[in-house]
């Protein structure tokens, strides 16, 4: 699947939400006000999500990941922000969000919530 110049806003639940065996890019892609910007949840092995370029910002969290039974869920970041958001960044399970180093992570000054962390962060080549 892929997701490109899109804004995704105002949803109760999710912006962009896949599950098992799905493979996503989502490129130059913004997601505010949702309850979830960005979200894997994995119960079998074969999805992952690439983000590169995209924004989340306003939402409840920014981007989730849920790892199933041992299963890794994987959502890869790249030339992203995320901003504003109640939680930042958020994984349970075997989630796990890659960070490749370009990204912007802030929290809001105005919220008491933890941002979060990226689970790992890969070395530009």
């Amino acid at each position: 699947m892929t997701v490109e110049h899109s804004r995704l806003a105002s949803n109760s639940n999710f912006g962009v939400w896949i599950s098992d065996n799905i493979r996503a890019v989502i490129r130059d892609s913004a997601a505010s006000g949702n309850g979830t910007a960005f979200a894997i949840d994995q119960n079998v092995a074969g999805g992952s999500m690439l983000l590169d370029g995209c924004v989340a910002s306003s939402n409840e969290t920014g981007i989730f990941a849920n790892g199933n039974n041992g299963v890794a869920a994987t959502i890869r970041v790249t030339n992203t922000t995320i901003s504003g958001n109640t939680y930042g960044v958020s994984t349970t399970g075997s989630g796990q969000i890659v960070s490749y180093g370009t990204n912007h992570l802030w929290k809001s000054p105005y919220l008491p919530f933890d941002n979060g962390v990226f689970s790992s962060s890969v070395a530009r080549q």
